[in-house]
């Protein structure tokens, strides 16, 4: 039987309040490569101190919906995330939001902790190459409306 995150969530709560971990199997394509919709799971745990960059966190926008994203940067009062597959920044998620943090990813049936030296490695590059990206589709469209521009005038 399939239930919603919306019907787990009071037992999510419960358990990770409690101390405890969840295993949970994450929805959508967000997080590809790394976590793979019907495929992978996740531990979610509880988290007692200020997270930091690259922690990857279970939370729920203000509008409802549950999210399984990366922190690219950590700020006073908020965090902004992007998951993995994923190009535009969402700034604002507060420590309130956060229903829990990543502790291990489950590929294949082989746990990787989220601390694990190769794992942190994958996750920098993984930012990097977004951050990179971002950059690069930035120019181009500014290129590309500089050239429209210019034959605009002609």
């Amino acid at each position: 039987m399939n239930f919603t995150y919306e019907q787990l969530e009071p037992i999510i709560r419960k358990k990770i309040s409690d101390g405890g971990t969840v295993v949970i199997e994450p929805k959508g394509t967000s997080m590809l490569p790394l976590i793979r919709q019907g495929i992978d799971k996740v531990e979610l745990s509880p988290f007692t101190k200020r997270l930091k960059k690259y922690d990857i966190i279970f939370y729920k926008r203000k509008d409802g919906k549950f999210v399984l994203h990366r922190i690219i940067n950590v700020r006073k009062n908020d965090y902004i995330l992007r998951g993995d597959n994923q190009t535009i920044n969402e700034p604002g998620v507060t420590d309130d939001m956060i229903i829990a943090v990543v502790t291990a990813i489950i590929k294949d049936g082989k746990v990787i902790k989220t601390d694990d030296k190769e794992y942190m490695r994958y996750s920098k590059n993984q930012v990097r190459k977004k951050t990179i990206l971002k950059i690069f589709l930035k120019a181009k469209r500014k290129i590309a409306s500089i050239v429209k521009k210019n034959k605009a005038q002609k």
